[in-house]
């Protein structure tokens, strides 16, 4: 029976990112008992801790004669005359760990445990497959075949218990690190040892025999060079960074923040002043997060390049939010999309929502403005001051282009619980609307001049003209007359050179309510300039007359009489203030608002 001797030299490496030992065959001469040596050379075995396969290596590939994890494609085994070539097994097959993985040896070897200096490396831990192929001295059931064929023997493999003895050669092993998260680097990185060269495996620069000295230099496209000083006959782990960017803050209104922490990973720097530097990896984004003491935390993706110390500037770093809701006024039904536009007067921010509210990063100590957009419904508005106290606001909208009316007694100032009939018109528009509650709302009506006229029991009819712009609402407060203290009052309007009635002027009277002027009623003259209120004798009110081509006039009276005539100027004649019928008036400007 033909023994296999395996002589070589054993290296122990722990890494720090996955825990395994690796074992390293180096050099030793099998006999095949054929004459020809087979030299196993450069040989790497990686374990786990718990004692299984998870990588195999060849280092050199010239001198290896061991095959492959089973599975990977061999071509020919054998050369023409029989004999093995010289590098035709590739051993770079990375396995799973935690399971026990089939070896392939050629040669004319046996079921040896391979060792060193009798200490146990690897033992077999049953055969998985035997060639057909065998040596004619060898009984393996097969048929005998030419002896130059050597046996071809599959079997199982892992580690057995035992710490190998330290290698007698020198040896100097660099591991590979980012300085960020501390993850190995990936492979080919070069490394210098005194003028050797060398790229990285599995994150690790190996060096054997070397005679240039200790002091190493790792480089590559992404990271920045370090330099230093291994250890013979140790393992040197050095930390090299790809980026080391330069990081700034500014606050929402783009004033810069000066006195910040910044962080990313196991990665942390603080700011006294209004930047500082971070580490990071190079060609990766990573989320950095900004946080300062009573400050909201802001959060920046950072993507970074090689060999990188670019600058960054997060711009959303606040001390308060503003929470923004909406809702249907009328039936308190949440809106869900709507927009909100806050301003401080130099800073505009505008949000969109379909989730039902939106979240405004704001600065403490400034008022804002916010107006809120929604469809359907009327443009809306309201100014907050920042402070702890109140961060939220629910907007309720009103539906657009609506008028709100509330009804009262002229007289005693009380609230009209009696049934109030509106007619509205604008053209050839026209509806009608009833409330027994002292308010009305109208919405949806087109933009542009309504004419309206409520009615109530025991009371004078009240006409007025409202305005609807789009998007909008308007409060009206409508005001009637007890009919049991009126009488009819006849105003008619002439022009004042010639005397000529002058229809559609637009008549407003007024009463003081709480010491203003507020508008009660609205006519428009007929052709002949006549229009007819109802009004309460000895009181006094407010009369505003407005006609196109001619100045407006404004005078104060009190109802003595049922009948006046009122002159107006054309617009390019100056009036003074006089007496006229018992009648005062001044003159005006004509863009006069009267609702």
């Amino acid at each position: 029976m033909r023994r296999l001797f395996l002589f070589g030299l054993i290296f122990l490496l722990l890494a720090t990112s996955v825990s395994a030992t690796d074992y390293f065959i180096e050099s030793g001469v099998a006999d095949d008992g054929g004459g020809a040596d087979s030299k196993w050379n450069g040989i790497k075995f990686t374990f786990n801790t718990s004692g299984n396969i998870t990588a195999l290596q060849k280092f050199n590939a010239d001198t290896a004669t061991l095959c492959n994890v089973w599975g990977v494609t061999e071509a020919s085994w054998l050369d023409s005359d029989g004999t093995f070539s010289g590098d035709n097994c590739s051993i770079t097959a990375e396995v799973v760990s935690g399971q026990v993985y089939h070896l392939v040896l050629k040669g004319n070897s046996q079921r040896y445990v391979l060792n060193y200096a009798s200490w146990p490396i690897v033992k077999e831990v049953g055969s998985f497959n035997q060639g057909t192929a065998c040596n004619s001295e060898v009984a393996c059931g097969s048929p005998t075949v030419d002896d130059h064929y050597r046996r071809i023997e599959s079997f199982n493999f892992e580690v057995i218990s035992g710490s190998p003895p330290a290698p007698s050669y020198p040896y100097a092993h660099i591991n590979l690190y980012d300085l960020y998260d501390n993850s190995s680097l990936t492979d080919g990185t070069v490394c210098y040892l005194g003028t050797d060269s060398n790229t990285s495996v599995g994150g690790t620069c190996s060096f054997f025999n070397h005679t240039t000295g200790l002091n190493y230099s790792v480089e590559s496209t992404n990271y920045f060079q370090t330099t230093g000083t291994a250890t013979e006959n140790a393992t040197t782990d050095v930390y090299l960074y790809g980026a080391f960017v330069l990081l700034s803050a500014s606050d929402v209104l783009g004033d810069t923040v000066v006195g910040f922490n910044v962080s990313a990973g196991s990665q942390s720097n603080e700011s006294l002043s209004g930047s500082t530097r971070l580490l990071l990896s190079p060609n990766v984004t990573t989320e950095v997060t900004f946080s300062r003491s009573g400050w909201f935390d802001a959060l920046l993706n950072v993507s970074t390049g090689s060999r990188d110390v670019g600058s960054f500037n997060v711009s959303s770093f606040h001390n308060n939010e503003f929470l923004i809701n909406a809702s249907d006024a009328l039936s308190g039904v949440p809106v869900s999309s709507f927009s909100v536009n806050a301003s401080n007067g130099s800073n505009i921010f505008l949000l969109n929502t379909s989730a039902g509210s939106v979240l405004f990063p704001l600065l403490q100590g400034y008022s804002w403005n916010f107006f809120i957009d929604a469809v359907g419904f009327a443009f809306s508005n309201v100014t907050l001051a920042a402070n702890a106290s109140e961060n939220n606001y629910e907007f309720s909208l009103l539906p657009q282009n609506s008028i709100f009316l509330y009804f009262f007694d002229l007289t005693t100032l009380n609230p009209i619980f009696l049934n109030v009939t509106v007619d509205f018109s604008k053209g050839n528009l026209s509806f009608q609307n009833s409330s027994n509650s002292s308010e009305m709302i109208v919405s949806g009506l087109d933009p542009g001049t309504w004419t309206l006229e409520a009615d109530a029991p025991l009371y004078e009819s009240s006409q007025f003209f409202v305005t609807v712009t789009d998007r909008t609402v308007q409060d009206v407060d409508v005001f009637l007359l007890n009919s049991t203290l009126t009488g009819e009052t006849t105003i008619v309007i002439k022009e004042a050179d010639t005397a000529n009635d002058i229809p559609d002027a637009v008549v407003t009277l007024q009463t003081k309510v709480a010491g203003n002027w507020v508008t009660f009623d609205q006519k428009i003259t007929d052709l002949f300039g006549t229009t007819f209120f109802q009004l309460e004798q000895g009181e006094e009110y407010q009369i505003i007359i407005e006609a196109d081509g001619f100045s407006t006039k404004t005078g104060v009276f009190v109802r003595t009489k049922s009948n006046y005539i009122i002159t107006l100027s054309s617009e390019n004649t100056q009036s003074f203030s006089s007496y006229l019928n018992d009648f005062s008036y001044v003159v005006a400007p004509s863009i006069l608002n009267l609702s």
